[in-house]
């Protein structure tokens, strides 16, 4: 457990309130920060639907996946330009119960958008996209970097004047 040291200040003590709210600044400043995530795009206000997104990265790819949980694969659209990726689609409402009242309708539906930035450069030649149980998962090749060929030059014969 951190050392949290003396909570009395000179001159007397500050209190309990005080001193709490010293030693919990301590105790968060001594923790973990954890991942700072990519930079990626919130949804608009007017969205209802917000999918989740997670994104890695390993030495030859990157990953994303998307939970998109009652969407059809044929309502998404997904675009990668420069160094971004965007997710846009649309969760239709379930309209099946015609035979009673919804009580309750807490599931969202919409339109949405998301774009992630990506770690570095992908070949948009190489990306596989498939979609198990509501999750949608893209894998993109990074773009290897191009590697200056060395060579040696011969020295040519001088001219003569």
């Amino acid at each position: 457990m951190p050392d949290f040291g003396d909570t009395k200040k000179e001159g007397g003590t500050r209190g309990f309130p005080a001193d709490l709210d010293h030693l919990f600044d301590r105790l968060f400043a001594e923790l973990p920060r954890p991942a700072q995530p990519s930079p990626a795009t919130p949804c608009s206000e007017e969205s209802r639907f917000c999918p989740d997104v997670d994104l890695w990265e390993s030495p030859v790819r990157i990953t994303l996946k998307v939970d998109l949980p009652g969407i059809a694969s044929r309502d998404v659209e997904i675009f990668i330009s420069g160094d971004y990726l965007s997710i846009r689609g649309v969760r239709k409402p379930d309209r099946k119960s015609k035979a009673g009242t919804y009580l309750r309708m807490e599931r969202p539906s919409g339109t949405f958008e998301r774009t992630v930035e990506l770690p570095s450069p992908v070949d948009d030649r190489h990306v596989r996209i498939t979609c198990r149980r509501g999750t949608l998962t893209v894998v993109m090749d990074k773009i290897s970097r191009a590697v200056t060929p060395s060579f040696s030059a011969s020295r040519g014969k001088k001219e003569k004047d």
